[in-house]
């Protein structure tokens, strides 16, 4: 079976994520970190929206992103590591998970994603989630990212298991 991982950023306007601080609004997230690490094992969707700023191009800034990362298939160890299910394969990027565990409900993972071929030049984009896992197994938390080049950004998002 083919696995695609699919990270896009749409442009829209208006945001209300950050505060005049440059910091993601808090809204009332209190995980219980202690405990087995919940099972995460399976694809997963992730979704989210914040904001970008410090691109070169004016055109990728903006108050409001949208991503959304589709068919990302996790494998966990019973110490609460996190995995790629198989490396996904694209024309224009490379995937890789990095620094993921699971620790009770809380949850914290990076993907690193980098131009290649007719992309190289895009270089290395990083987003760093972290999250919580809610009753009924939703992931809800905040992100960052770095990329490509000085562009940067924060917001939240939410992440649903498809099976």
């Amino acid at each position: 079976m083919t696995r695609t991982l699919l990270v896009a950023l749409t442009l829209v306007s208006g945001c209300d994520l950050l505060n005049g601080d440059g910091d993601v609004t808090e809204t009332p997230i209190d995980p219980t970190c202690a405990g087995e690490p919940a099972d995460l094992n399976g694809d997963w969707t992730i979704s989210g929206t914040g904001c970008r700023q410090g691109c070169v191009d004016e055109k990728l800034n903006s108050d409001n992103v949208q991503f959304s990362v589709g068919q990302l298939l996790l494998n966990q160890t019973s110490g609460g590591t996190l995995a790629l299910g198989g490396a996904p394969t694209f024309t224009d990027a490379k995937i890789s998970l990095a620094n993921a565990r699971v620790s009770g409900a809380c949850v914290a993972f990076t993907i690193n994603e980098t131009g290649i071929g007719a992309k190289a030049s895009r270089g290395l984009t990083s987003y760093v989630f972290d999250g919580d896992v809610q009753p009924g197994g939703t992931i809800v938390g905040t992100f960052e990212f770095d990329g490509p080049g000085p562009c940067h950004g924060n917001g939240r998002f939410t992440a649903d298991k498809t099976r």
